[in-house]
């Protein structure tokens, strides 16, 4: 299962990196993770943008065009993407200055656990109040 490590990380963090450790993943799998998984804050960002608005204030809620969100959506799902890639590699480069001799895809499963708690925290768009999102985020 792509999101067996999910509520782990969460609820017993301790142990779930250990088991993370233990149990290597393949390549496939952390692509699939990653893939899977920074689909949720650009979806996010989607929905709450053109169906909730958002509203600093006393104003009107402000709304985004359906074809602007959906190009901002997917700018921020590939930027997510790389972002995950990046911390992979400087993970990786790290290492190796370190001494250390893992592999490209021992740093990837890192990167991709290491950022799903942050892109879960776009749950927070299904109440977009400022004070909300900067306390999950």
């Amino acid at each position: 299962m792509i999101l067996n490590h999910l509520w782990g990380i969460y609820a017993h963090p301790l142990e779930e990196w250990q088991t993370i450790d233990n149990r290597h993943e393949s390549l496939t799998y952390s692509l699939s993770h990653i893939l899977l998984i920074a689909l949720f804050p650009a979806v996010m960002g989607y929905y709450s943008s053109v169906y909730l608005g958002w509203s600093i204030g006393a104003g009107n809620p402000v709304f985004l065009t359906h074809d602007s969100a959906i190009l901002i959506a997917a700018a921020m799902y590939a930027a997510l993407i790389v972002g995950v890639f990046a911390l992979a590699y400087l993970a990786h480069w790290m290492a190796v200055t370190f001494g250390a001799k893992p592999t490209f895809t021992q740093t990837l499963e890192l990167a991709a656990y290491t950022s799903t708690p942050v892109f879960m925290s776009a749950l927070a768009a299904f109440w977009p109040e400022l004070w909300f999102v900067v306390c999950a985020g």
